[in-house]
């Protein structure tokens, strides 16, 4: 059986190879976009397990705090660390394109609030000495260094469309760490270049135990209600998809897309079939002449919808497969999140084969009950 419906799937050639061409490209798009929703998600979960929080103006992040919150953040039961941030959203000049998490940090406090990222050795000790100074991802500046030119020692300046002005930047050294994207420069000089001290965008607060992540937010929050700057704190993963949300509500887009895909492939396959069931109703008639009955038929035709739309399936996924690998591409910021997952293989592969049952399930089981005689009656 397999045999024969090998060769009845490839009876008409250039049918079935544009049909699967149709089916590949599909899922391939329909691949690129579920990886961009598990990366994000990847993040999240990752950053759900953090013993961070965030403490922001309650009103939007775009407000910002005093800096004497610092101490008093410093000062709350459970508290380990404190760091006070910028968001400085450079970008180069001409070039909106090579994005990058740019942010300004208390330098005292950046190699130790960050553990899970890996510092190149003697980089805190050069930027401790020079107030120009930046860290940069060394996947950034890799990228950075075709792109632009970004090298290590070289004076880069980035241009913020929040603040209206550029600032001058010396790499001194490499980060490695989740964040594929960022580049970490100090506080204190975005202060003295703006010639506005005591404002901090936001705090990053560690602290001592997960137990302890719901009681510290809930205290800092209560310390400065019903103050001129009122806060709102919340955890790492919250304040993430906080700051995604932003973007808008891209993962609902982006599922509203691969419907309309499925939906095309599905029409296509569906169309395909049909066409093939219209020619063979004298063969199927044949065919219940020689014994076959009505179950095999419909499950000759059934098996060789489904293994079209799989074989696109398997070229779709597997290309997105080998081109999405774990840290290959930039994605704003999620370059070792960005590939293709287990559980996004299997989604792909289990469209195919839905697309291949749906889209023959209809011509196959008209093909099984048409009558013998309506069958030999129709001449081709």
């Amino acid at each position: 059986m397999l045999r024969l419906i090998w060769k009845n799937a490839w009876r008409s050639r250039r049918r079935t190879v544009l049909t699967v061409l149709s089916v590949a490209m599909s899922l391939f798009l329909l691949s690129t976009m579920m990886c961009y929703v598990s990366s994000g998600e990847i993040g999240l979960n990752r950053a759900g397990g953090s013993l961070r929080l965030v403490t922001r103006h309650a009103t939007s992040l775009t407000f910002f705090l005093p800096e004497s919150y610092g101490d008093r953040l410093r000062a709350v039961p459970h508290v380990t660390q404190v760091q006070g941030c910028v968001w400085f959203g450079g970008m180069v000049e001409g070039r909106e394109d090579l994005f990058s998490s740019n942010i300004a940090c208390d330098l005292e406090s950046i190699d130790t609030m960050w553990d899970e990222y890996r510092f190149e050795p003697r980089a805190m000790e050069k930027l401790r000495g020079e107030m120009r100074g930046a860290l940069v991802a060394k996947r950034l500046l890799n990228r950075m260094r075709e792109e632009v030119g970004w090298e290590i020692g070289k004076t880069v300046t980035l241009t913020s469309p929040i603040f209206k002005m550029p600032l001058e930047f010396v790499l001194l050294g490499t980060i490695e760490g989740p964040d594929e994207s960022i580049l970490l420069f100090r506080r204190d000089y975005l202060e003295k270049a703006r010639g506005q001290p005591g404002e901090v965008g936001y705090y990053w607060v560690r602290v001592d135990s997960a137990e302890h992540l719901s009681p510290v937010s809930e205290a800092i929050d209560r310390m400065f209600s019903n103050s001129e700057f009122e806060t709102k704190t919340e955890t790492e993963k919250a304040f993430l998809a906080g700051f995604m949300s932003m973007m808008g509500n891209v993962n609902q887009l982006v599922m509203n897309i691969g419907f309309a895909v499925v939906l095309t492939i599905l029409m296509v396959a569906a169309n395909t079939m049909g066409m093939t069931a219209r020619e063979r109703t004298t063969e199927h008639a044949v065919m219940r002449c020689l014994g076959f009955g009505r179950a095999r038929i419909a499950t000759l035709f059934l098996s060789e919808s489904v293994l079209i739309a799989l074989i696109g399936g398997v070229l779709g996924v597997g290309a997105a497969t080998a081109l999405y690998r774990p840290g290959r591409y930039d994605l704003m910021g999620m370059a070792p999140d960005f590939y293709m997952t287990p559980l996004t293989i299997a989604i792909g592969l289990g469209v195919a084969l839905t697309v291949g049952f749906l889209a023959g399930v209809v011509p196959a089981v008209s093909a099984s009950r048409r009558s013998i005689v309506d069958g030999l009656r129709r001449v081709d």
